[in-house]
């Protein structure tokens, strides 16, 4: 990214605009994820993929990034990679407090689709210019774009599609009938779809 690019996008993400944000924190995803390659320990690693741990840790950015003030890329990132340090700290604390609990744990249900998987199957199924994208890339897009939505458009997301639970068994974990887990599962991947639509578009004719 060129110095100027760079500079209008943190200038804008300071005041707010998380469009240019969501850009700022894709230019940033290879160098985190290497960063969690060689932080992140074996037996985390086997029940979560690091780039959940950045998925979430995405989610803070957006919501803390009205409190920040970004002086060059540098601090940026800094300031990115210290959010992402806290969120693997916080996986790791979550695996040490259920390790002794063989009923819960961080992995996947069996049957489910796995954060690399539903990267592959959401790029694909898009008729948005992502699927054109590098894998690392398509990944930084679906990442970015998932933290962009509500917390129960993520969950709803993560319940029905990754983890394929029944309508019944969502609405009775979301607290809402069947009929508003239908509206809600279409109303996210609507969205999740055109965030990733707008991103991708910005990569390819940056």
């Amino acid at each position: 990214m060129r110095d100027s690019a760079a500079d209008g996008l943190l200038q804008a993400a300071s005041e707010g605009d998380h469009d240019a944000l969501q850009r700022l924190i894709v230019h940033c995803h290879e160098p985190l994820r290497r960063m969690l390659d060689r932080g992140m320990p074996p037996a985390l690693r086997r029940c979560l993929d690091p780039d959940d741990v950045l998925q979430q840790a995405y989610v803070v950015a957006f919501q803390a990034a009205s409190n920040a003030r970004f002086d060059g890329r540098g601090r940026f990132y800094r300031w990115l990679a210290a959010i992402v340090r806290r969120k693997l700290l916080d996986a790791q604390r979550a695996v040490y407090r259920h390790k002794r609990d063989e009923r819960r744990n961080l992995a996947l249900p069996p049957g489910s689709t796995s954060y690399p998987e539903f990267v592959q199957t959401v790029a694909a199924q898009q008729s948005t210019p992502s699927q054109h994208l590098a894998r690392t890339e398509r990944t930084a897009v679906v990442a970015t774009s998932l933290a962009r939505l509500t917390a129960d458009q993520r969950a709803v997301i993560r319940l029905r599609v990754m983890e394929r639970r029944s309508v019944a068994d969502v609405a009775r974990l979301l607290g809402r009938s069947e009929e508003a887990i239908h509206a809600l599962t279409h109303r996210s991947l609507k969205k999740l779809r055109r965030l990733m639509g707008s991103v991708s578009q910005y990569l390819i004719t940056r």
